[in-house]
């Protein structure tokens, strides 16, 4: 399997940069669920962005 490098934008509400991670994955499933791990941190008050080869695959939470 192919892993492809995406970039992962967690941050809480009120923080419009957040913070970036660089992550391998097989799937945009893959990623996105990491991201939502990633997120749940914050409570339910976050949100986040799933990026790939520069294109938004997804994003969700609070601020989406």
């Amino acid at each position: 399997m192919t892993k492809h490098t995406y970039q992962i934008t967690i941050g809480e509400t009120g923080n419009e940069c957040g913070h970036v991670y660089t992550s391998e994955h097989v799937s945009d499933t893959a990623a996105i669920r990491a991201a939502k791990r990633m997120c749940s941190e914050y409570h339910g008050d976050g949100w986040w962005r799933v990026e790939c080869a520069g294109a938004t695959v997804a994003r969700g939470g609070r601020a989406s």
